[in-house]
C-alpha cells in the first residue's frame, strides 16, 4: 500500500468521524413566549412589576433576535411626604406610581441551556401621584431609550416547549433590576 493511499483513507474516516460528531440539533427557528416580571426600582426605590410578550427568530444554534412589547410598574408608598395645603387642609402624598410601556428589539446568545440577552428600543414613562385629599399629581410623561441586559436559563418540556428563566436590568429614566420567567412555545 502506498502512502499516498493511506493518507487518503485516513482523511476519509477522519471526514466520517467529524460529521457524525456534529451537533445535530436544530432549535425551532419561530418562538413566541409570555410571562410575568418582577423586580425593584432602583431610582424610585419600589417594587416593580408586570409582564410581556416575545418573538424570537432564531435562524441559528448560537444565536437569536428578538422583538418583545413589555409593561412594567412600581408603587411606592409616599404617605410621609407632605405636598402642602389646600382650603386649610394639609395635603400628603399617598401612592406614587411610575408605569413603563416598551417596544424593543435585541439579540441573544446561546450556550447550551444559559444564554446573554440584550435589546433596546423606545418606552415609554408615565408618573403620577395619588395625594391624601383623592386628587392625583401629574408627575410628566416622557419619551426614552429602553435598554436592558441580562442573562437566562432555558428548562426543556417534553412538548418541545420550555421555561425560561431570566435575570437582569432594564428601564428607560428609571432602571430596575429583577427578572422574569417566562413560557416559550417552539414551533
Amino acid at each position: 500500500m502506498s502512502l499516498k493511499n493511506l493518507v487518503l483513507i485516513l482523511l476519509f474516516f477522519s471526514g466520517i468521524w467529524v460529521a457524525n460528531a456534529q451537533d445535530t440539533f436544530t432549535p425551532p427557528k419561530h418562538n413566541f413566549s409570555f410571562g410575568p416580571m418582577a423586580g425593584y426600582n432602583l431610582d424610585t426605590k419600589g417594587l416593580a412589576y408586570g409582564g410581556g410578550l416575545m418573538y424570537e427568530y432564531r435562524p441559528f444554534q448560537k444565536f437569536g433576535f428578538t422583538t418583545a412589547l413589555m409593561y412594567e410598574r412600581t408603587r411606592k408608598d409616599v404617605s410621609g411626604d407632605y405636598w402642602g395645603e389646600l382650603d386649610g387642609t394639609h395635603v400628603y402624598g399617598d401612592v406614587r406610581i411610575h408605569q413603563e410601556y416598551s417596544l424593543n428589539v435585541g439579540a441573544r446568545y446561546y450556550m447550551g441551556g444559559f444564554y446573554l440577552a440584550t435589546a433596546l428600543g423606545v418606552g415609554y414613562d408615565d408618573y403620577y401621584t395619588n395625594l391624601s385629599d383623592g386628587s392625583i399629581s401629574d408627575g410628566g410623561h416622557a419619551y426614552g431609550l429602553y435598554k436592558s441586559l441580562g442573562a437566562g436559563y432555558q428548562i426543556p418540556l417534553k412538548n418541545r416547549d420550555v421555561i425560561e428563566a431570566e435575570a437582569g436590568f432594564f428601564g428607560t429614566r428609571d432602571m430596575k433590576i429583577g427578572g422574569t420567567v417566562r413560557y416559550k412555545i417552539r414551533r
